[in-house]
């Protein structure tokens, strides 16, 4: 019987963050390749990672000390983020 409790949404977000350092993330059971740890803002809304209040769980993760940096990729036209350094 596993008793382990379920992982929080806003946990997942800091593992999929985690997860991208080594250049992939799992959304929806598919592998995601990403680059230098960047994922793109709208991944993190996915409803199986943040759902719709994926940002503000990046929001609530930056306010529990977790350094957490933000871009424009100008090719996809999204935000996208990563653990800071």
């Amino acid at each position: 019987m596993n008793t382990k409790a379920p992982i929080s949404r806003r946990e997942l977000v800091a593992k999929t963050l985690r997860s991208a350092r080594r250049g992939k993330i799992v959304v929806g059971g598919n592998t995601v390749k990403t680059t230098g740890g960047w994922v793109d803002g709208v991944t993190l809304t996915h409803p199986d990672l943040g759902g719709d209040s994926g940002l503000r769980r990046l929001r609530e993760l930056r306010s529990q000390g977790m350094k957490i940096e933000k871009r424009y990729n100008a090719e996809t036209g999204v935000f996208q983020y990563r653990l800071g350094k």
